[in-house]
């Protein structure tokens, strides 16, 4: 889709969403609840929105892949060169020599590569054993880096952590990592006189945490052969990247969010503190809103979003201040974050879904001094040509290494319901 599109059907949902503000504002004014015909209204004006949020959003994840996936392809000809002393051409044509093979590998299989192809596969084994493998029933093959890049790249767009600014780390190995961790928002510098002496010193306050290399499988992605012998290799690709990207992105956020931490991440849900509990089970409201942000020190708010699942979204929307004002502000840009309370939202629906007793509804803060995320360079891509031939398909299964932990609890901090 493109931009104008794109920022057609923004202008839309702002439109609609400015009839639902209407309708609440004149209602709080009017010191009363939406009556019944208003509610409804309202209720289809947010239908709307919702429908025009599915397509923008997908549109837009979309259009950042493929963005992505064209800078990581001009990026490596240059990385090349630099890393073997060769000109940029040169590097240009051996990656593309490399890609086309290996991708007419990953497609058609073995039996499909010319003597060529196979020579240039050979050599680049040889030079990067280290690198993913894509493994078939005679032997493997060291996967392009941008073959893996653009898996990673995408599990980026399906989640909400590794949208939110949390630190992320790459490291060459997945050697335990010990990570330091601390909180120094109540410590303070002091005045003292002329030559005097400073005092009693508080030392910042430091823990250590250790960052692991957990094993993340996208499980089998079954693809029907006869789809494999009549696709263009470039199209086939690009298919398999976002499938298998869109698979490892949904568990790794899962695990980001709520991990035990034991044979995966420990999520940040997990290791968050309560800055304001609702005082009722089942509501929340506007001034508990604020008391969530007023939790926060200052010093973190400065960077700070709001985080939550898309069904509590849907009742903060209606959510007022004592204007009657609502506190959930559409975007008016293409690429912009809808805002609460004019900070940025991520919607993680990983979160409690539901205003309940002792769900943990909303999370507010600094992500990137709350938690850190650590991700092992490369992974496995193994194809499965034998395993499932009497069904005519092809399986193709990935194995990546990540961690994560909280290092900062103080720069985050939950809502929960009473």
């Amino acid at each position: 889709m493109e931009y104008f599109q794109r920022q057609k059907l923004v202008d839309e949902r702002a439109s609609a969403w400015a009839e639902a503000v209407e309708l609440m504002t004149v209602a709080a004014n009017e010191g009363r609840a939406m009556s019944a015909e208003e509610n409804d209204k309202h209720e289809r004006l947010c239908a709307q929105i919702d429908q025009i949020d599915g397509t923008l959003k997908s549109a837009e994840r979309h259009a950042a892949i493929d963005q992505r996936h064209a800078e990581i392809d001009a990026d490596r000809a240059e990385v090349r060169a630099f890393n073997l002393g060769t000109s940029i051409e040169q590097a240009r044509d051996e990656i593309r020599e490399y890609d086309e093979a290996f991708t007419t590998y990953a497609v058609r299989g073995r039996e499909a590569l010319s003597v060529e192809q196979r020579q240039v596969l050979e050599a680049r084994l040889a030079e990067k054993r280290a690198q993913g493998v894509l493994t078939g029933a005679g032997g493997g093959y060291a996967a392009p880096e941008g073959f893996w890049s653009k898996i990673t790249e995408t599990m980026k767009f399906y989640g909400g952590m590794l949208e939110s600014g949390i630190e992320t780390i790459t490291t060459s190995t997945g050697n335990p990592l010990s990570w330091p961790t601390n909180d120094d928002t109540s410590n303070t510098g002091s005045w003292v006189g002329e030559n005097a002496d400073v005092g009693t010193s508080t030392d910042v306050s430091f823990g250590a945490k250790s960052l692991s290399a957990h094993i993340l499988t996208s499980g089998v992605h079954k693809v029907s052969l006869s789809y494999l012998q009549d696709v263009d290799p470039v199209a086939a690709e690009a298919f398999l990247t976002r499938a298998l990207g869109r698979r490892n992105g949904r568990a790794l956020n899962t695990a980001l969010t709520t991990g035990s931490g034991v044979g995966r991440p420990y999520g940040i849900i997990n290791g968050l503190s309560t800055g304001k509990t609702t005082s009722s089970a089942t509501a929340i409201t506007y001034a508990e809103i604020i008391d969530l942000e007023h939790s926060v020190d200052r010093d973190y708010r400065t960077n700070a979003r709001y985080m939550m699942h898309d069904l509590i979204l849907a009742y903060v929307r209606k959510i007022v201040d004592s204007n009657g004002l609502p506190l959930y502000q559409v975007s008016y840009r293409v690429g912009e974050p809808d805002s609460i309370n004019g900070r940025p939202l991520v919607i993680n629906n990983d979160m409690d879904s539901t205003v309940a007793t002792t769900k943990k509804t909303i999370a507010f803060g600094d992500f990137r001094s709350s938690y850190v995320y650590r991700t092992v360079t490369g992974g496995q891509v193994m194809r499965l040509t034998e395993r499932y031939a009497e069904y005519g398909q092809v399986g193709f299964v990935t194995f990546s290494r990540h961690d994560g932990l909280v290092q900062d609890s103080s720069a985050v901090k939950l809502l929960v319901q009473a």
